[in-house]
């Protein structure tokens, strides 16, 4: 899928969408990201937990983890030439 087919599904710019796929999203709330997974047909789950006695039992998603999923997404749908 081209950048600019990506744009418009998102409801965003092609240069944004570039700034995407090399890792730059911080003018992108975490909630955008995850309208941005919906709309890339990407199911969403958000779990809550009481937070784990030990640091590394507890599981956080970071926004870094988003835009790679995000990105993944992008890069996973398939190109429709029109």
């Amino acid at each position: 899928m081209k950048q600019v087919e990506v744009a418009d599904l998102l409801g965003i710019r092609q240069p944004d969408v570039s700034k995407m796929l090399l890792g730059e999203f911080r003018q992108f709330a975490v909630e955008r990201l995850l309208r941005f997974l919906v709309a890339l047909n990407q199911d969403v789950e958000i779990e809550s937990s009481p937070i784990a006695t030990e640091p590394r039992l507890g599981r956080c998603v970071s926004p870094e983890r988003l835009i790679g999923l995000v990105r993944g997404a992008i890069q996973r749908r398939p190109h429709h030439p029109g």
